[in-house]
């Protein structure tokens, strides 16, 4: 890796970052880590502002086993939900709580098709078209 390129780790249990290229990470573990998605690493050449990748590395799909819209990664601020069907009728809209890194919204009394899902704060808006069956 160049000197010019700044590695950070990202915690999402304790939602820090840290600069790996000046300073040392060390965690002590009170139980196992046996999933995915605690830690992530960042590659960038310029210095990595949190809020730029809040939105961006939102992860939003359908879960048709419990007719639910999923949303994981952590929001820092006050960020709406809204749900469109293809005609562009805005059918829900809700708040979404910070500082939570999984969400459900419930989708069951959707009928089957096509929604665009649309994430909005002070930082920027994410798009996303889900599938409902």
């Amino acid at each position: 890796i160049p000197n010019s390129v700044n590695v950070y780790i990202e915690d999402n249990a304790t939602n820090t970052f840290t600069l790996l290229n000046s300073n040392d990470y060390q965690i002590s573990l009170s139980t196992d880590l046996n999933s995915t998605g605690r830690f992530y690493l960042h590659f960038t050449e310029n210095s990595l502002n949190s809020l730029e990748y809040e939105l961006e590395e939102l992860q939003i799909y359908a879960n048709p086993v419990l007719q639910t819209i999923h949303i994981n990664g952590l929001l820092t601020e006050k960020t709406n939900f809204e749900l469109f069907d293809i005609q562009g009728r805005r059918l829900k809209h809700i708040y979404l709580n910070t500082h939570i890194t999984s969400r459900n919204i419930d989708v069951s009394t959707l009928a089957i098709g096509v929604y665009i899902v649309k994430i909005t704060n002070s930082i920027g808006k994410k798009t996303k078209k889900v599938i409902i069956k």
